[in-house]
């Protein structure tokens, strides 16, 4: 037997007593003692080999057969945090304990540790997150029709004829009248409708709406984005192949059948299976998808700065005017933070997740700070642009002008070919084939005496 500190001679913390001597030879059977020691040598020369524990055997080799060392073995393994543990604390409870008073209080301990192996760690969450997403829109995501009525929204948790449950935008919180005013914030709510406790659903809350654990090195890896979650980022969870453009045109019928094939399969399953192919899917589909939402928020504040400096007004991000810009930042917020928890290589999908604050953007927007895509019909997304070139081979170019003159020049530029445009300050970036540079510019530097003289000149002879 190894003489070492008094790690070997504990069980489960405390040290080797006299009943639990006693308890050794209490073995159910032969078999099962060796059961047991083939378990715990064999998980204990495994993390030895991968150097999660250091041994002691070269200079004193462990007597299996001395169940000190095999108590000292256990710890080791313990400490490791092995999941092998779990099993080998079972077989040594029961190969030892058979419900003997003396042995009673040893049971106790042993049958906690095996709990603690068996219990999960906890995920610990920022409240304020579960607590600020839109309330009406955790009823939706639980199966819930809500219907606005001025600020608000009345809704049925219960079976009942007419609804008698509010939904208070401005708290942020729910009451139940026809429940005895029942209410609560956005986790109370959840925790009702799934039937569940306020911690349950706390974990809930934060699996549907994506948002992180605080501790997350601590406990195991997110949980892989659920379907409704998936919808928030532009794909089809329920089918990969749905999210695949197979390019018939160009691949043929025949592969593209294949390749449908091959992916009829949950996308979950499809990031197991086919990782690369995954990656490739978010990052075609998902990441435009995302990138959109980011530029339509910066376009509607970049509407209400253009409104504000039209009828000189002074707008704040508090005002009820920005409802909609808010409500627009919590879609590109969570689509972002989805988005993230589904991405598994950060180098095959090199996404930067943006840190939002309308007040600072709206503020960023108006120092010129802040560049903005323009979306709708007068313009096209950029993207789609640069990849509509790359395909043709043809070159980008480029053209600055005033917003003043734009906002009168876009439908004459919307003439003469695709474009897209980028609004910093009171400036003006338009990107087009470079094809028709020369028409862009003569457009955008056409000069107003010489927009009059070429009209003279179109003027009949009398």
């Amino acid at each position: 037997m190894l003489a070492r500190d008094s790690d070997y001679a504990e069980v489960i913390g405390g040290a080797l007593t006299a009943s639990t001597k006693a308890a050794q030879g209490k073995l159910k059977a032969p078999a099962k003692r060796v059961e047991y020691t083939q378990q715990l040598k064999s998980a204990y020369q495994n993390l030895v080999a991968t150097g999660e524990i250091k041994s002691v055997e070269k200079s004193q080799p462990l007597d299996w057969n001395n169940e000190q060392d095999r108590a000292y073995a256990r710890m080791q393994i313990k400490r490791a945090k092995s999941p092998e543990m779990k099993t080998i604390w079972q077989t040594f409870y029961d190969n030892h304990f058979q419900g003997d008073g003396q042995t009673a209080h040893m049971r106790y301990r042993l049958t906690d540790t095996i709990c603690e192996f068996e219990k999960p760690k906890r995920n610990f969450y920022n409240l304020e997150k579960l607590k600020s997403i839109p309330i009406h829109e955790v009823a939706q995501a639980f199966g819930v029709e809500v219907k606005k009525v001025g600020n608000d929204y009345w809704c049925a948790i219960r079976q009942e004829r007419t609804p008698s449950c509010k939904l208070y935008t401005k708290t942020n919180s729910f009451c139940d009248f026809g429940a005895a005013n029942y209410g609560g914030d956005t986790i109370d709510l959840t925790a009702f409708l799934n039937s569940c406790s306020r911690e349950d659903a706390m974990e809930t809350l934060a699996n549907t709406f994506g948002i992180q654990p605080e501790n997350l090195n601590d406990v195991q890896r997110t949980p892989f984005p659920s379907e409704r979650q998936l919808a928030k980022i532009g794909i089809q969870g329920d089918r990969a192949s749905k999210n695949i453009d197979f390019h018939i045109e160009k691949y043929g019928l025949e592969a593209a059948k294949a390749i449908s094939e091959k992916f009829s399969m949950r996308v979950e399953e499809m990031a197991k299976c086919f990782p690369n192919a995954y990656h490739q899917m978010l990052q075609a589909k998902a990441v435009p998808y995302v990138l959109s939402l980011r530029q339509t928020y910066f376009a509607e504040l970049r509407r209400h700065y253009d409104l504000a400096a039209l009828f000189n007004l002074e707008l704040s991000p508090d005002d009820e005017l920005f409802t909609e810009a808010r409500e627009m930042l919590h879609d590109a917020e969570t689509a972002e933070r989805i988005l993230c928890s589904a991405i598994q290589n950060r180098e095959q999908v090199p996404f930067k997740r943006r840190s939002y604050d309308l007040a600072k953007d709206y503020a960023a927007i108006a120092d010129g700070t802040l560049s903005v895509e323009l979306t709708g019909s007068e313009s096209m997304e950029y993207r789609d642009l640069n990849a509509l070139l790359k395909s043709e081979h043809r070159k980008m170019g480029f053209s600055k002008l005033p917003k003043a003159q734009y906002d009168r020049l876009f439908e004459q530029l919307q003439d003469i070919t695709a474009y897209s445009a980028f609004v910093k300050g009171d400036t003006v970036k338009l990107a087009y084939d470079a094809e028709f540079s020369e028409q862009i510019n003569d457009v955008i530097h056409f000069t107003q005496g010489e927009q009059m003289m070429a009209g003279l000149t179109m003027l009949p002879a009398f």
